[in-house]
């Protein structure tokens, strides 16, 4: 298992609708968190998950740690 890095932003909208545009603040953007996963893409569903999914949690990039 690889440790990667995650840089995600949390959306400050609780209850966010398909059509609506992702909205976060300075104080909870670019945020990260070091991950243990078998690859790039099972770390991006790993914290959005954490955060609420796609909708509450935005990824920014995933790279190895």
């Amino acid at each position: 298992m690889q440790t990667f890095r995650v840089t995600y932003a949390i959306s400050t909208n609780p209850n966010p609708g398909p059509n609506e545009a992702f909205e976060s603040r300075t104080d909870i953007s670019h945020l990260e968190l070091v991950i243990p996963a078998i690859g790039a893409g099972q770390a991006k569903t790993i914290v959005e998950n954490l955060f609420g999914g796609p909708r509450r949690c935005y990824v920014k990039c995933v790279y190895p740690a």
